[in-house]
């Protein structure tokens, strides 16, 4: 389900929260009733482009997840990225060619239990 999310001009935003069922979230072969749960995840980004010349742009963002199965008392999955990405077009037109340098940087962190709740 995507989310609408209010920013500030200039700012492009997304948010979604999405559960899905999975019959067989160990990937094992153990009973339907051990293996099959819900996952429950939320995730946010945003992105801000800053015009540096008429053909040059600077865009920097970022997006945040989270993941979480609430029958099991593992599993939760915590993310954050950040980007900034330089882009030169040559020419006038969406099908002009367009040069694009990108950096990176993210981090996730999770617990992992087998423990039912």
């Amino acid at each position: 389900m995507p989310l609408t999310v209010k920013a500030a001009p200039g700012i492009s935003t997304a948010g979604y929260i999405t559960e899905t069922w999975n019959d067989n979230l160990s990937h094992s072969s153990k009973t339907a009733e051990e293996r099959a749960a819900a996952v429950i995840s939320a995730s946010g980004s945003f992105s801000q482009r800053f015009s540096l010349t008429r053909d040059t742009a600077l865009i920097s963002g970022g997006a945040v997840g989270v993941e979480t199965c609430p029958r099991y008392d593992g599993l939760d999955t915590l993310s954050a990225t950040v980007h900034l990405e330089i882009r030169q077009k040559f020419g006038l037109g969406a099908l002009a060619p367009v040069l694009s340098l990108k950096a990176e940087a993210g981090a996730a962190t999770f617990r992992a239990t087998s423990s039912a709740r």
